[in-house]
């Protein structure tokens, strides 16, 4: 079910103090942009406006929190 996946991540992030902060939404946003050829301000308020600021920024979390994972898998094996 994916909302008790969403919990997980959500849990799992805090636990591991892994967050978005407004220049990760920034660098995201920059990068949706030049990947689609917009403008990064119009596409922020595009994503704004639809609602989809929740979901990039937990989009943000949960590949933080991959890649805090898997770093830290592969110091131990190191």
């Amino acid at each position: 079910d994916s909302v008790k996946v969403t919990f997980l991540i959500e849990a799992m992030a805090r636990n591991e103090n892994v967050s978005a902060n407004d220049n990760d939404l920034d660098s995201f946003i920059f990068m949706e942009a030049l990947r689609s050829n917009k403008d990064p301000k119009a596409l922020f308020e595009e994503y704004k406006s639809g609602g989809h600021m929740p979901l990039i920024h937990m989009s943000i979390v949960e590949n933080k929190l991959i890649d805090k994972i898997f770093d830290e898998s592969l110091n131990k094996k190191g």
